[in-house]
């Protein structure tokens, strides 16, 4: 007998609109989606870490994908995916897992000159140098 889901309660249509329309979210939307999609590529690659540690098949190259990935999303993914990489190389040292290391590490270093070119890029620093009071205002 199949289970009939909760009926939606009013209390929760004011609190979904006031999100809504909050304009401090929004900007905080604008700001940060970079950084959600490389929450999730890291935590896809670090997922599939666990499965290439479990010798699960095909978990390294899914691995390779989702940690290229999350170096094109944003250079500081360069963090976690460093150290899952010294990690994958420790712990197998198969011809599958240097591979997929060096074809990251082809990504990292390919997306060197985009760094260098955005490092002086006064739009693109624009909003790191603005506190959150002085957008607010």
């Amino acid at each position: 007998m199949k289970e009939t889901p909760p009926p939606v309660t009013l209390r929760r249509t004011p609190a979904a609109a006031l999100v809504t329309a909050s304009p401090l979210l929004v900007w905080y939307a604008q700001e940060a989606r970079a950084y959600s999609l490389v929450v999730l590529l890291c935590t896809v690659a670090f997922w599939q870490l666990a499965r290439a540690r479990r010798a699960v098949p095909g978990a390294v190259s899914w691995w390779a994908v989702a940690a290229a990935l999350a170096l094109t999303a944003h250079y500081v993914a360069v963090f976690p995916v460093a150290v899952e990489a010294a990690l994958l190389l420790w712990w197998r040292r198969d011809r599958a897992v240097g591979l997929a290391v060096a074809a990251v590490g082809v990504v990292g270093v390919a997306l060197i000159p985009l760094i260098v070119t955005q490092r002086g890029n006064a739009l693109a620093n624009e909003g790191a140098a603005r506190p959150l009071r002085a957008v607010a205002e």
